[in-house]
């Protein structure tokens, strides 16, 4: 478990230095006018699509690797509980002692490997949620304004056509 843990951690700093180099070196070239602002944009996207596409390819085969040693270890120890305890397989399958087991280790890794990603797009929904409000307050201002606004040019408009 820890030999995948430390993949993921390594696995996520590589995916942000992919993610914001490729983006910065593209906006670097258009800034010394190597690139011109739509090859900017498109390279600096693609880098960063590419980046991410990469370190969710490496983390599915870490995983597979570690689901491979799994099951490795799942045949020995199902041979050696044959050979040890002949009586006790026949009453007990073992498929029945590994299903919890891979159910705990799914918990353990969205506890541990996926908590701060968790936490981090908790805290952008409610920033997402904080930012929509604001723009609905500041979105019926302008309406007020705007409706001010009308009302005071309509005011104008008859007050200079009728005749003084």
């Amino acid at each position: 478990m820890a030999h995948l843990h430390l993949r993921a951690q390594i696995l996520l700093l590589q995916a942000y230095g992919l993610s914001i180099g490729g983006p910065a070196v593209a906006w670097g070239g258009w800034a010394v006018g190597f690139a011109g602002e739509e090859l900017a944009v498109g390279a600096g996207t693609l880098s960063f699509v590419l980046g991410l596409r990469w370190a969710v390819g490496r983390w599915e085969k870490a995983k597979s690797r570690w689901w491979e040693s799994w099951d490795r270890v799942d045949e020995g120890l199902e041979r050696d509980i044959k050979v040890c305890f002949p009586e006790f397989v026949h009453h007990v399958h073992l498929y029945l002692m590994v299903v919890p087991l891979q159910h705990e280790f799914d918990n353990i890794a969205e506890d541990i490997i996926l908590a701060k990603a968790s936490r981090a797009a908790d805290g952008l929904e409610r920033l997402i949620t904080r930012r929509a409000k604001q723009v609905q307050e500041v979105s019926s201002e302008l309406d007020t304004v705007w409706r001010d606004a009308l009302e005071l040019i309509g005011r104008t408009n008859v007050s200079t056509n009728s005749p003084n």
